[in-house]
């Protein structure tokens, strides 16, 4: 006779294999989770909208131009959540990317980094 816990451990085992295999696919569109979404090599927040530099709050574009942390921050992709009222850019260094969130006011609020895995 097969015990409740084993089966719930199986298929909790069995869950979190099927969640790494998705997240590690890198398709476009892929549901990571049910906030994130791959768009190519990123997991943007679902509903995200990309967001050109200059469409950027002033505050959030001073913060950006002041810290070297962020050179070269106009040729990166920068998305905008409604929702969460966040910017985030993201910047890809070798085969690392790192996202940075940013509210309204150019606070950073939010931080990620993961590493991209060549196909």
């Amino acid at each position: 006779m097969i015990r409740h816990s084993t089966i719930i451990l199986f298929l909790s085992v069995a869950f979190v294999f099927q969640c790494a295999a998705q997240a590690s696919e890198g398709v476009d569109n892929k549901q990571v989770g049910y906030w994130r979404e791959h768009k190519g090599e990123l997991r943007v927040e679902r509903g995200a909208v990309e967001v050109a530099p200059d469409k950027l709050p002033q505050k959030v574009q001073k913060v950006l131009e002041a810290n070297d942390l962020y050179k070269g921050w106009r040729a990166s992709p920068l998305y905008f959540d409604e929702k969460a009222n966040l910017y985030t850019l993201y910047v890809k260094k070798d085969s690392t990317i790192t996202a940075y969130g940013f509210n309204d006011k150019g606070n950073a609020v939010t931080f990620d980094s993961y590493t991209v895995h060549e196909r």
